[in-house]
């Protein structure tokens, strides 16, 4: 059916492009009116997390990005992020009289073992602020401002930040691994 290739399409397109990122930036995100099983942004989370990325949420934005932030902080999964909230608030946009319960009946079967239940497992026992700040070379004081602030200026200053320190630390590390090669010979 063309709604489970789409869906299959979709996560293979995005598992690709994560593979061969260093880090992803998330900012706003429909919470209504997507085309896979879930919102684009909240798959893309997962598999980023799961794939151990560097993640910069800017929840200042904004929609799917802000419950995320939301749920990281407060250690729960917001309502809107739920396959129960989904199916009754949901409409499948190209198709006006599918509803999403049926839409995702239909992808369960897929070849895509993304689900509602990965999210429900890394916001609330895999995921932390403190874990997320030091992948992403920022102080969780700074991560959590990145999560809240409403000025795209300020949030690209950190993710900049960020990005900075993650490669001065790779820079010292390869550093060491070298002089210590040498000195070692």
């Amino acid at each position: 059916d063309d709604l489970c290739k789409r869906s299959v399409c979709l996560t293979k397109m995005r598992k690709e492009s994560i593979k061969k990122s260093d880090a992803r930036i998330f900012a706003g995100g429909k919470i209504r009116g997507y085309s896979g099983k879930m919102p684009g942004i909240v798959e893309e989370f997962i598999i980023s997390w799961e794939n151990r990325k560097p993640i910069y949420l800017v929840g200042g934005l904004g929609g799917v990005t802000e419950l995320l932030c939301n749920g990281i902080i407060w250690q729960e999964v917001p309502q809107a992020l739920m396959r129960g909230w989904q199916e009754s608030y949901n409409k499948y946009l190209e198709y006006p009289d599918l509803e999403y319960k049926e839409l995702y009946d239909n992808l369960v079967d897929c070849k895509n073992n993304i689900n509602y239940d990965n999210l429900i497992y890394i916001l609330l026992g895999s995921i932390s602020l403190k874990d997320l700040s030091y992948m992403s070379g920022l102080t969780e004081k700074k991560y959590k401002r990145l999560m809240e602030t409403p000025f795209v200026d300020e949030a690209v200053h950190l993710i900049i930040e960020g990005l900075e320190n993650i490669n001065r630390h790779k820079d010292n590390q390869h550093t060491k691994s070298c002089c210590g090669a040498i000195s070692d010979m």
